[in-house]
């Protein structure tokens, strides 16, 4: 049970063990996420998303994408993004790759080697299935078969991520889907801002515009696009996974797990928590511990 750690810019963070080796390779299962859904958040580091069980809805920068088993999906930085697992299918697992650049270049930052890195491409997908395909996916297996602490465990995720990237620079000169930069999403990563750091408190759309610098128009254009929710469902579902993360990792009360997160009347939280999870607060917290105490999947 966990949900994305972001900051007050919705930045995700902490995001290697070992500072000295900025990669980090984890598996995400679905079933282990607050509402089966990982929270709109970006980042500076690129990210690799291999689907090793079930399918995955993406939205990336406001843009749907749809990922199931033996797929990979690519992510540049500073990307909006958030996933959701898909009802329809088994429970998710996925294989997530996330490094950063200097890596290769630590010593020389300004290496001709990082423009193999820096595409202005903002996602790309591949399916594994054509020939040209094959190399990547099996180095893809190679890394999902890796321990961390094996003797040459660094050596061998350098090697391989080296072979996926050639792969992935050369679909990027074919083009992909763009990406501008963070230009055009700027304000509503403010915006998601502003929500992460005052959702203990009462929050108004003139609030969200005014730290935005946008028309309501904007506010309520720019969350549909990039979140897939109006600021209003947003706010309350930010603050329904804070409060489902609250009952199962303390003893508080349904009042005080509420009001903890910014809902004022017990009645209408208990209302929104049995919407957004299917059963009342108390419930939730009991079958959730119960089920986190059964054999956990193993890959």
């Amino acid at each position: 049970m966990y949900n994305v750690q972001v900051n007050h810019e919705g930045m995700e963070e902490n995001l290697f063990p070992d500072p000295s080796f900025p990669f980090y390779i984890f598996f995400e299962d679905y079933s282990a996420l607050i509402g089966r859904t990982l929270n709109c958040h970006w980042h500076p580091e690129l990210e690799l998303d291999y689907v090793l069980r079930g399918g995955v809805d993406f939205t990336i920068n406001g843009r749907p994408q749809m990922l199931t088993a033996g797929e990979c999906l690519f992510l540049n930085s500073g990307v909006l993004h958030t996933a959701r697992q898909r009802e329809d299918m088994e429970s998710a697992l996925i294989m997530v790759v996330v490094f950063r650049p200097s890596l290769f270049a630590k010593e020389h930052p300004d290496s001709g080697f990082l423009r193999y890195f820096s595409g202005s491409e903002e996602s790309l997908v591949w399916d594994g299935a054509g020939e040209e395909e094959v190399p990547v996916r099996l180095a893809l297996e190679r890394l999902a078969g890796l321990r961390e602490g094996e003797y040459g465990y660094e050596l061998m995720c350098l090697s391989e991520i080296s072979r996926i990237w050639l792969y992935a620079s050369r679909r990027m000169q074919q083009g992909g889907q763009r990406n501008d930069g963070g230009a055009a999403h700027g304000p509503v990563k403010k915006m998601l801002a502003y929500i992460h750091d005052h959702y203990q408190e009462k929050i108004t759309i003139d609030q969200l515009t005014a730290f935005a610098g946008v028309s309501r128009t904007q506010c309520y254009s720019q969350f549909r696009q990039y979140t897939g929710l109006s600021p209003v469902a947003y706010l309350n579902d930010y603050r329904l996974n804070r409060a489902a993360a609250l009952m199962l990792e303390t003893e508080c009360s349904v009042t005080e797990a509420g009001y903890a997160c910014g809902f004022g009347d017990s009645s209408y939280f208990v209302k929104l928590f049995r919407q957004r999870f299917g059963v009342p607060p108390m419930r939730y917290r009991r079958e959730r511990r119960i089920s986190e105490r059964a054999p956990s999947v193993t890959t």
